[in-house]
């Protein structure tokens, strides 16, 4: 009965209005207990399914012997099934010398890039000593002369233009979903990012290896040379070289560490989610800036 009705009746019949009120509230703490039970089956359920995905995920490779050989074998599943982590470490290759190049720890990442960034700064500083260089822009008649001053700006302006390319080759590259049909783009796909996905614990399997950073390294000196002036490339470069250094160790720092700082606590738990839950959205590691204007934002607060 509605509270107006019981407040007409209440007059004429306490007690028939005591009753009405007891059945109402019996009959809410029912239904209430219909819908916790509801709600726990539901949960049951979805459990119940994540376990029997993951076993069909399983059963679809051989977990010792390299995974290399059998990703290309998927086909059409591949893209799933490597969405699907797992606590395992992954093997690549049958040839113990190609598997130690494959693999890379932590420390790795400064002990060799340090030196390479400080290597271009001082390149750029020589460069910048010995002749002049004049830095274009469309706006301008004459352009700006780079001074030694400058190199410290231009290295900030390519650390954080790493941010932007780390998110660009995350969401376009790495998260490029492979044809289907091609054993060689699944490969690829599967070397490149989604051995990480696949097995996001493995700590041999989380920072980028010299070679394939290499590579890459290469690829951004070389288009910084086709665009600016040396000594402005060689600072961008090494400003590049920074984030990128930045960038992975964080990354492994939110896999492995145990951050204490409410933000990386709190970019601890954002990675998390994009692993775990939204796999196609979240793809800033070191900060999450760029998802915010390329709307791929994942929302924490209703992921807790």
């Amino acid at each position: 009965p509605s509270p107006t009705l019981l407040l007409l009746l209440l007059p004429l019949s306490p007690t028939l209005c005591t009753i009405l009120v007891t059945h109402c509230v019996c009959v809410s703490a029912h239904a209430a207990a219909i819908v916790v039970d509801v709600v726990v089956v539901t949960i049951a359920v979805s459990r119940v399914v994540d376990i029997v995905v993951a076993i069909q995920n399983t059963a679809l490779v051989d977990w010792d012997k390299p995974m290399l050989e059998q990703v290309d074998q998927l086909g059409d599943k591949y893209f799933d099934w490597v969405h699907q982590p797992e606590e395992h470490h992954i093997r690549l290759f049958h040839s113990d010398f190609c598997e130690f190049f494959s693999m890379a720890p932590w420390w790795l990442v400064p002990v060799i890039w340090i030196p390479v960034m400080c290597l271009g700064m001082y390149q750029a500083y020589q460069n910048i000593s010995v002749h002049t260089e004049i830095l274009g822009f469309p706006f301008l008649q004459e352009g700006i002369e780079i001074k030694s001053h400058h190199l410290l700006l231009l290295y900030i302006a390519g650390l954080f233009q790493w941010t932007l390319l780390e998110y660009l080759i995350h969401r376009w590259l790495f998260h490029l979903r492979p044809v289907i049909n091609s054993p060689f783009f699944i490969r690829m796909h599967f070397i490149l990012h989604g051995q990480h996905h696949k097995a996001p614990l493995d700590k041999t399997r989380l920072v980028f290896p010299p070679i394939p950073a290499s590579v890459f390294a290469f690829c951004i000196y070389n288009m910084l040379l086709l665009i600016y002036p040396v000594a402005v490339a060689q600072s961008l470069f090494s400003g590049t070289v920074m984030g990128y250094l930045i960038y992975d160790l964080i990354h492994y720092y939110l896999h492995h560490g145990s951050p204490v700082m409410a933000y990386f606590k709190e970019l601890k738990h954002y990675h998390m989610l994009h692993h775990y839950v939204h796999q196609h959205n979240g793809f800033g590691i070191s900060s999450k800036f760029w998802d915010y204007p390329f709307g791929t934002l994942i929302s924490t607060k209703d992921n807790q």
